[in-house]
């Protein structure tokens, strides 16, 4: 649903746009707009394209939304460009007036494969496909996790966060161990006070082990944490935030309420 909120957004801002124009506005209106009236629609226009824009990096961050973004302005900008030329109002153009006897040129192949009308369209299906072949790519691409449903939120300290697994996959092996990857997002306000955040299964009994650092700057931060062969439900997930002014802050979470997959691991062992 949001995919179509976007490329509706990002369609009405180019209509806008391309209102606020001269040109485009004789064609589709068949006058030309007061010079107050496009300026407010020139206004608009960049308005729409901009809220496009956050809606894409809301949903799916900074990253793969401004490539999202891109697709859905190609896809709504194509629309409007191959619509133009079947816009029942557009201006009639006046013929020049002919002198002398008309001689017929005759036309060369491409031509004749241009002013085929299926092959026409043929070219207009296959410009299309570019388009679409991102927007199928975008719309499958999952949400970032610590935007699903299933994200676990809460408070620690002052701050407020989000929890979540990578993936809803059992933990992998490798090496002989067990490990399972989770990301964090503290608030907008909160990473000017953080110097570092740990997760670990069990409660540490001090900072040195506190568990596994994550990484990453501001709200993407990531770590993999090692589960031990020995864990139980009772043991719960540990995070460990360390803020600038040296206090630290704990807090245990039941792992159903942040893995599934995790629970049923430790429960089938």
């Amino acid at each position: 649903m949001i995919d179509v909120l976007i490329l509706l957004t990002s369609l009405v801002g180019f209509v806008a746009l391309a209102l606020a124009m001269d040109k485009h506005a004789k064609h589709f209106l068949r006058r030309a707009l007061s010079v107050r009236l496009s300026r407010v629609l020139r206004v608009v226009g960049w308005t729409l394209l901009a809220l496009a824009l956050y809606m894409n990096f809301h949903v799916r961050g900074w990253s793969v939304g401004s490539v999202a973004w891109l697709g859905w302005l190609t896809i709504a900008g194509a629309a409007l460009v191959f619509y133009m030329p079947n816009w029942p109002w557009q201006p009639v153009q006046p013929q020049p007036a002919r002198k002398g006897k008309e001689v017929k040129v005759p036309e060369s192949p491409s031509l004749d494969g241009i002013s085929n009308p299926w092959r026409r369209r043929i070219a207009v299906v296959l410009l299309l496909l570019l388009p679409v072949g991102f927007a199928v790519a975008f719309v499958n691409t999952p949400l970032k996790a610590t935007l699903r449903d299933d994200a676990y939120s809460d408070a620690i300290g002052p701050w407020e966060f989000t929890l979540a697994e990578v993936d809803h996959k059992r933990p992998q092996e490798a090496a002989g161990s067990f490990h399972k990857s989770f990301y964090i997002r503290f608030c907008e306000t909160c990473d000017a006070d953080i110097r570092a955040a740990y997760l670990k299964v069990r409660k540490p009994r001090s900072l040195r082990a506190a568990g596994n650092v994550f990484s990453g700057t501001r709200w993407d931060r990531w770590v993999e944490i090692p589960i031990p062969p020995a864990a139980k439900i009772s043991d719960q997930l540990w995070l460990t935030v360390e803020a600038k002014d040296g206090s630290l802050h704990h807090k245990a979470i039941n792992f159903a309420e942040v893995s599934p997959s995790l629970t049923r691991f430790i429960e089938s062992k």
